[in-house]
């Protein structure tokens, strides 16, 4: 099961957010690939540009249905091979701060790690 809305008042123990994701394929695709890693889980894609419902912009958020899924996810999942490309899964956080005004807690991206610079950092 797909949703184009990122996920909503969850914990973010359930959920990783997955990235680098070959946007040649379709989204049925790459949860086929996910399904038969052996895990279960809704997929929330963000919306795209394309007028055409069965592409994706490359990344996406799986809520898995058990902590352990969520667990094992990240470890099996993450640089495997799809499609050509290695996909890279991160963890999530909650926005508890808005949690704490009375509002439905949002599963937050995760920090974006340029990957291309692994040089040495300048000192200043």
């Amino acid at each position: 099961m797909s949703s184009h809305k990122r996920p909503r008042a969850t914990g973010a123990s359930l959920v990783v957010y997955i990235e680098n994701i070959n946007n040649d394929n379709q989204i049925t695709d790459f949860e086929t690939f996910v399904t038969a890693a052996g895990f279960s889980g809704t997929f929330f894609w963000p919306e795209t540009k394309s007028p055409i419902d069965r592409y994706h912009d490359g990344c996406c958020w799986v809520q898995f249905q058990s902590e352990v899924d969520a667990t094992r996810a990240p470890a099996v999942l993450d640089n495997a091979t799809f499609m050509g490309m290695n996909i890279v899964t991160r963890s999530v956080t909650v926005n508890f701060k808005r949690a704490r005004h009375g509002n439905v807690t949002s599963v937050q991206d995760p920090l974006m790690v340029t990957h291309h610079n692994k040089g040495p950092q300048p000192t200043s």
